[in-house]
């Protein structure tokens, strides 16, 4: 087992605004919620790519940041931002005003055998979202929080490496700690491993899902 990783547990701020005036709604921004990968800082600028859901179009968003966040290049975030008036794509990008963002927790699809799979602990989650942007599988949800680093990741079963549907789960381990309340999280799985297989035709998540626990797999087609 590699490392313990941290569940990033970062609400996601609303930005409100009041005026003692109407307010033409026709003028009101319509904001986009996006799970992206951040590529980094430069000269005030914040750099984004998104790519569409399932196998949408991938798009390069950069916009205004009075400073530099202390998150890593090549992690992923829910970005909150809407597109300025007037802005057109262009090659290279769309300006964007960023309105905040949420990091997520980050990390590669991993593999391994049916029997190690049997051991690995998948504690209940509260699933509010599940859905695929481009190589990666995103979540949002619940978890209980224990103020303590735990095991949360995302395994392939060896055993289905090979056939067109690939099987994995979400390892979910808090190593005995006292749990609390639930608390918010987000994660993203790089699981270009398994689309880049030519026999793989599906990917099938399996997770323990406090709300619906008659529904504990998601299947995510490759087109």
């Amino acid at each position: 087992m590699r490392g313990v990783f941290y569940i990033l547990l970062i609400a996601l701020t609303v930005l409100t605004a009041c005026s003692d005036r109407d307010v033409d709604s026709d003028s009101q921004n319509a904001y986009r919620y996006d799970m992206v990968t951040y590529l980094g800082y430069d000269e005030g600028l914040l750099h984004f790519d998104r790519i569409d859901r399932n196998d949408g179009a991938r798009t390069r968003l950069y916009g205004s940041y009075s400073y530099e966040p202390a998150t890593e290049t090549g992690s992923r975030v829910l970005l909150s931002y809407y597109t300025l008036p007037g802005e057109q794509t262009s090659p290279d990008g769309q300006r964007i005003a960023v309105a905040g963002f949420s990091k997520a927790t980050t990390d590669t699809l991993r593999i391994t055998n049916s029997a190690r799979i049997d051991t690995l602990r998948r504690e209940p989650i509260r699933l509010t979202s599940i859905w695929r942007t481009g190589n990666y599988i995103n979540l949002h949800g619940e978890i209980e929080y224990s103020g303590k680093p735990r095991f949360f990741y995302l395994v392939a079963d060896r055993s289905t490496w090979d056939n067109d549907t690939i099987d994995c789960y979400l390892v979910n381990n808090s190593l005995n700690q006292q749990l609390y309340n639930w608390r918010r999280f987000y994660a993203s799985f790089f699981v270009d491993a398994a689309l880049n297989k030519n026999s793989c035709k599906v990917i099938r998540v399996f997770l323990n899902d406090a709300k619906f626990s008659d529904c504990n797999n998601y299947c995510f087609n490759k087109q």
